[in-house]
């Protein structure tokens, strides 16, 4: 009797994560294949098949979207935002975690504390500062916001990995004649890979994907992203499918290959946080 009510629940376990995975892969392969529809077929039934395979919608795409430009800045700006944001949040949460004076314990409190503000209520005197420092429009402008934002749950993420790492480790770097910015870049740092590799994947998810910022800050046809390039396409009066669809399976890929890449240290980041914790 056990054994048939374990075999039904297993059932059931099995058939939720069936229907689960079809809600979560249904609205892609709804986008996917509208993709390589003309815009007619796409207004008169969004869910049907393509009659036929209208790839050169993707080239269409790539030359209206001007795609080599905006996925260029789209690089650009998340790697450089992901990169301060990676060795600033492990320097920050290893010094932390090493001091227990009043100065780190402040510290530590303005950074969490940050990161209950809405960006919302920021938004506006942050545009009157970067207007101020001429940075409106400007790679600087974007990145350094984009790195603030991201900073306090980076370094959340971060102080997990540095207070797992024992003391001992320090101490033994010191008995090598190692300094302190050589044992952090030698010792510590590796140590911290897998959490690193799960900060990497999740800010640059975020940034990639990121729109508001990038519409206030990056408005122009130089400074581009992807995000804006599709939005583009969204008229108040009418909207290009068939540019907008291919141009979001566009921007998809690269964080798909950047997934499949560090999957095994974000999978491993995951399970070195949950022990600690």
């Amino acid at each position: 009797m056990k054994t048939g009510k374990s075999a039904a629940a297993a059932w059931m376990l099995y058939l939720l994560m069936v229907i689960m995975l079809f809600l979560f892969l249904a609205p892609f392969g709804i986008v996917f294949f509208n993709s390589l529809k003309p815009l007619n077929e796409i207004l008169l039934d969004p869910l049907s098949l393509p009659d036929q395979l209208h790839f050169e919608n993707f080239t269409q795409a790539w030359t209206i979207l001007n795609v080599p430009k905006a996925l260029g800045n789209t690089v650009l700006i998340t790697a450089v935002s992901v990169f301060f944001l990676v060795f600033l949040t492990a320097m920050s949460s290893y010094w932390i975690s090493r001091h227990h004076d009043a100065w780190s314990g402040l510290m530590e409190k303005i950074i969490i504390g940050s990161a209950l503000i809405p960006f919302s209520t920021l938004m506006l005197p942050l545009i009157m500062v970067l207007r101020k420092g001429g940075m409106i429009n400007t790679y600087t402008g974007g990145i350094l916001t984009y790195v603030g934002i991201g900073f306090p749950l980076a370094y959340l993420i971060m102080k997990g990995a540095a207070v797992g790492i024992p003391l001992e480790m320090d101490e033994a770097a010191m008995m090598d004649g190692c300094r302190p910015s050589q044992t952090f870049f030698k010792v510590i740092f590796p140590l911290m890979k897998p959490t690193v590799a799960t900060v990497v994947i999740s800010d640059v998810f975020w940034i990639w994907n990121e729109f508001q910022i990038a519409l206030i800050l990056l408005n122009t046809q130089k400074l581009q992203t992807l995000q804006l390039a599709i939005n583009s396409m969204f008229g108040a009066y009418s909207t290009k499918w068939d540019i907008a669809l291919p141009g979001l399976i566009i921007s998809v890929v690269p964080i798909i290959v950047v997934f499949l890449l560090l999957q095994k240290h974000i999978i491993a980041g995951m399970i070195n946080g949950a022990v600690k914790s």
